[in-house]
């Protein structure tokens, strides 16, 4: 949306000529005018969109790898020279991403530009313009990763016994580096910067307009986030700092939001996930609850079935698993402090094309559903998963959404 080819060189942000608007217009306006509360997540991205890394997905119904986008360096689509160099920036005294934050979500709450259907005068960001869902604007999206170089995740073979923090100190030992300042995927500076940059863009968005929910930082709860799959330790001291920081600056917190990528309730742990949901949630309440945000609500921002390689991935067109899916959902929000959950990336999977835990991608002409066996890579049968050879989308979305 705003390229940005140098450090030395940053447009100006508050120059429409600087932004690609188009595809992300349009992507706004289908989803107001299907009455569907818009929950803006503005994380900046890394440059590794699909548009570098492209698209394919398995479809069942050819058997075959299908390629949407092909992987290419886009000439006019080069990765910004740093996350965090673009966004702690300043123009005009102000972050640069402070400022492209504050345009975003001016652009997108104008009733003028982004009419909602019925509600004159209301924009579509603001709390109490949808009679259902939950909009508001969401800050920063994992940016709580923990890269251990060199090989990614923390090695399992050093995990402390029977689920004991994993310190700083030790994270150190096998990681060559402090914690967090090794470029992740969505961060590339200390956190104490991400935070300041949500202090400040929170606070500006409410000074824009109080009636928008600010919320974030997205943070994910997988082995890349949570070394061991344990919370307390160097995990919990980047959303406990985000938290003190926060709150000692009297910014907005309308919401704390985190990702799950997983069935939540003590299936075998496929994808890296903590099998128990109620744990996730037990840990991140009393890290609230101590930085003085008691009364704050959580949102699920992300779910989906976990990462899996294998037979799950040939499996796009489940009407079940989509059904199964958005029932989970109903599970997770029976807390009194849990105010929403979204199923994320339904288009194919859990960012990992033909998970049948997903909404379904395509139809073949003729359905029919089958009850097929499922055949592990092994060549073992594993058993109580349906496996859909088509399926009607229209019919799998009423299904979920009625669930």
């Amino acid at each position: 949306m705003f390229p940005v080819t140098s450090l030395g060189h940053i447009p100006d942000v508050m120059d429409d000529e600087n932004w690609n608007w188009e595809a992300s217009d349009k992507a706004f306006r289908i989803m107001i005018k299907a009455g569907a509360a818009p929950l803006l997540k503005i994380p900046v991205q890394t440059w590794r969109s699909t548009r570098l890394t492209g698209l394919a997905y398995f479809d069942n119904l050819t058997n075959a790898t299908k390629v949407k986008i092909a992987p290419s360096d886009y000439a006019d689509c080069k990765p910004w020279p740093t996350i965090s160099g673009v966004i702690m920036a300043r123009q005009s005294g102000a972050l640069v991403g402070t400022l492209m934050v504050r345009k975003i979500v001016a652009r997108y709450n104008s009733w003028m530009m982004f009419p909602v259907p019925g509600k004159p005068g209301k924009g579509a960001l603001e709390e109490g313009t949808f009679k259902n869902g939950y909009a508001g604007i969401e800050l920063m999206n994992e940016w709580d990763a923990l890269y251990c170089f060199p090989t990614g995740r923390f090695p399992a073979a050093a995990c402390p016994r029977n689920d004991e923090p994993v310190s700083t100190e030790l994270w150190q030992d096998h990681c060559f580096g402090a914690p967090y300042t090794w470029g992740s995927r969505y961060w590339d500076a200390r956190p104490e910067d991400a935070w300041q940059f949500y202090i400040e863009a929170a606070r500006g968005l409410q000074a824009d307009n109080k009636k928008i929910r600010i919320g974030g930082p997205g943070v994910g709860t997988g082995a890349s986030f949570w070394p061991c799959l344990v919370y307390a330790g160097v995990a919990q001291t980047w959303n406990e700092g985000f938290l003190n920081a926060v709150k000692s600056a009297e910014a907005p917190l309308h919401f704390f939001s985190f990702h799950y990528y997983g069935m939540g309730q003590n299936q075998s742990d496929q994808g890296g996930q903590p099998k128990d949901l109620e744990m996730v949630h037990a840990v991140l309440r009393k890290s609230l609850d101590d930085a003085g945000f008691t009364e704050t609500p959580m949102i699920l921002s992300e779910h989906n079935a976990p990462f899996v390689l294998g037979n799950t991935s040939k499996y796009v067109n489940s009407k079940v698993g989509g059904a199964v899916l958005a029932a989970k959902l109903a599970q997770f929000v029976r807390w009194p402090d849990f105010e929403a959950a979204f199923i994320y990336t339904g288009r194919d999977g859990a960012f990992e094309p033909g998970n049948p835990y997903s909404f379904p991608l395509s139809c073949a002409q003729n359905w029919t559903s089958p009850k097929l066996a499922c055949q592990h890579p092994s060549g073992g049968e594993v058993a109580a998963i349906d496996c859909d050879k088509g399926c009607d989308y229209q019919e799998a979305k009423a299904a979920a959404f009625a669930l």
